[in-house]
C-alpha cells in the first residue's frame, strides 16, 4: 500500500509502478517494486524518510532485483526514472515491524 506518487515534468510515462511490500517473519518487511517503461526503466532508488524526486539525482540507494528489505518501521520512498529523464517516486509506511529482544 502506497501513499504519494509525484510525477516529474508532468509526464507520466513510467507505468505499472506499483510499491508494496510482503511481511516476512516480523523483525524485516521487503518491499516489492514492480516498474515498466515505453522506454525502458533506468534507474530505481529508495530512501528512508519521505523525498522528491529531486532528492534522488544525488542521493538514495541502487535497487537491484527489485526488492529492498527494510528492519526500521517508518517512511520509505522509491523512485523510478526511465531513459528520457520521466520520474516518478511513491511512498510506503510500514508499521508492522515488531522487533524481538
Amino acid at each position: 500500500a502506497y501513499t504519494n506518487s509525484e510525477h516529474v515534468n508532468g509526464v507520466t510515462d513510467i507505468k505499472n509502478f506499483e510499491v508494496h511490500g510482503t511481511k516476512i517473519p516480523n523483525d524485516f518487511y521487503d518491499i516489492l517494486i514492480t516498474s515498466s517503461d515505453n522506454v525502458g526503466v533506468t534507474t530505481t532508488k529508495y530512501a528512508a524518510g519521505s523525498h522528491d524526486a529531486n532528492y534522488f539525482k544525488t542521493n538514495g540507494t541502487t535497487v537491484t532485483d527489485n526488492k529492498v528489505r527494510v528492519t526500521e518501521n517508518g517512511t520509505y520512498t522509491v523512485y523510478v526514472a526511465d531513459a528520457t529523464g520521466n520520474a516518478t517516486v511513491q511512498e510506503i509506511e510500514i508499521t508492522n515491524i515488531v522487533n524481538a529482544d
